[in-house]
């Protein structure tokens, strides 16, 4: 922070403290591994209309209504961002794999790893020479 900007000793920033979530929010945070599941295969499992009769439900608490309308509005909409966003919280986000495999080696590779270094040495100084003879040539 710049000199004239520091706090004073003594000095509260924020004094009456950090902000009270809404309901859901704390609702959702404070959701267990099963609870989480359970909205998961809800999610997932369920058709659109399941979907938005859920959405209806009085009965139904806060946080499926929720995730079902958020659901029901991005399948609608084709908003795939926030249905991405509701999946990536309730389900956990996917693990990107990345698959190394080594190309198959050429002949040449495979000549030039079975020959000593003095092999090597003398075989790359008799291609230079070569190269530089075609290049002369031109």
């Amino acid at each position: 922070m710049p000199e004239g900007k520091r706090f004073k000793k003594g000095e509260v920033p924020n004094p009456k403290g950090r902000t009270k979530l809404p309901g859901p929010v704390k609702a959702t945070r404070s959701m267990n591994r099963d609870q989480i599941a359970e909205i998961g295969v809800i999610l997932l499992e369920s058709s659109m209309d399941t979907l938005k009769e859920l959405v209806r439900d009085p009965n139904a608490t806060v946080i499926k209504r929720w995730a079902a309308a958020v659901a029901v509005k991005g399948i609608a909409t084709g908003d795939f961002k926030s249905l991405d966003g509701l999946l990536n919280r309730v389900v956990g986000k996917v693990k990107d794999q990345v698959e190394i495999f080594e190309a198959p080696k050429t002949e040449i590779q495979r000549r030039m790893e079975a020959m000593t270094e003095e092999q090597r040495a003398r075989f790359l100084t008799n291609a230079v020479k070569d190269l530089e003879d075609i290049l002369d040539a031109e």
